[in-house]
C-alpha cells in the first residue's frame, strides 16, 4: 500500500501531522483494492472519551473529515469541506483499533463528492458523506 503525503499547507493538521503537540499523527495509505479509497488504523485512546468510555463525536467526526480530506490528497486536490452528514450508528469504545476507510465517489462541477466509514471488527460504527470545494490558493 502507497502512503498518502499531505502537502505542505497541511503541516499543521491535529489529525495527521507529527508536527502538532496535540496531533493524533495518523498515517494514511492508498488501498491495495481501489485507486479511489484510502484506509488507516487509528487507535483510540482513553482521553478521546465523552461519555464514560466511548469516544467523543467530535473526535469521530474529526477522523471521518481527515480521511475524505486524505482520499483528495491522494488525487492531488486540497480542497475544505462544504458539507459533511455524519451518522452515528454504534457507540465507539475507548482502547479499540478501528479502520478508517474514505472513497472518492464523485466530482460536480466545483465540488468534490466523498464518503468514509469507522469500522470495529468489520462492523460498521460511525459513517460520512461530504462535499469539499477546491481550496483558495
Amino acid at each position: 500500500m502507497l502512503p498518502i503525503r499531505a502537502p505542505i499547507s497541511h503541516k499543521n493538521c491535529i489529525i495527521c501531522s507529527s508536527l502538532s503537540p496535540l496531533g493524533l499523527d495518523l498515517k494514511f495509505m492508498q488501498s491495495p483494492d481501489d485507486q479511489d479509497e484510502i484506509l488507516s488504523d487509528v487507535f483510540v485512546k482513553k482521553q478521546w472519551g465523552g461519555y464514560d468510555s466511548i469516544l467523543h463525536g467530535g473526535i469521530i467526526a474529526s477522523l471521518l473529515d481527515a480521511a475524505m480530506t486524505h482520499c483528495l490528497f491522494n488525487k492531488g486536490i486540497e480542497a475544505v469541506t462544504a458539507e459533511m452528514v455524519t451518522r452515528y450508528l454504534k457507540p465507539i469504545p475507548l482502547d479499540a483499533k478501528l479502520r478508517l476507510i474514505a472513497k472518492f465517489e464523485s466530482s460536480l462541477g466545483p465540488l468534490f463528492i466523498l464518503s468514509s466509514k469507522l469500522l470495529l471488527n468489520g462492523d460498521l460504527m460511525s459513517r460520512a458523506t461530504a462535499k469539499f470545494m477546491r481550496k483558495n490558493v
